[in-house]
């Protein structure tokens, strides 16, 4: 795999199976109520140097939609890489 360097982060978009489950908290979250599913992924691998300790790998986040994401593939799988600043929340 990939592993980002500077302010960057790997990340996948998410599956229908990746975007159906539960919050932290408990509560299911059906795949009707992803508003924006192309702004979701999941995180693969991040570099070092990124600051926020919060986002880690498999964790869902929301990315902006505002932003230039280096695409890249690796086997049958695509991948994208994003800086830290485009990375809006966790999931």
């Amino acid at each position: 795999m990939l592993k980002p360097i500077g302010q960057r982060i790997v990340i996948r978009a998410l599956t229908e199976k990746d975007s159906e489950g539960k919050t932290e908290s408990g509560i299911f979250l059906p795949n009707s109520m992803n508003d924006a599913p192309d702004q979701q992924a999941i995180v693969v691998a991040v570099s070092e140097e990124v600051n926020n300790k919060k986002i880690k790998k498999d964790a869902k986040v929301l990315i902006t939609c505002m932003t230039m994401r280096e695409k890249f593939k690796q086997g049958d799988k695509e991948y994208e890489i994003v800086k830290e600043t485009d990375i809006l929340g966790i999931l």
